[in-house]
């Protein structure tokens, strides 16, 4: 993974970590938690990206 992907990925959890603490229902909490984390983990344990090794595609502008 190159760091462009990874701070993505990063910024992308802290943006949903504080979608959640702003959120008011226990729903959309539980939500951005879970996001959060599934980026998160895409930081921290970079796998290949591809279809076949379970990796998630992120389509780029």
């Amino acid at each position: 993974m190159i760091d462009h992907d990874r701070r993505y990925f990063r910024e992308r959890a802290e943006a949903e970590l504080d979608l959640a603490r702003r959120a008011t229902h226990p729903a959309a909490l539980r939500a951005h938690q879970v996001l959060a984390g599934f980026y998160l983990d895409r930081v921290h344990n970079p796998i290949g990206g591809d279809a076949e090794s379970g990796g998630i595609l992120v389509a780029r502008q």
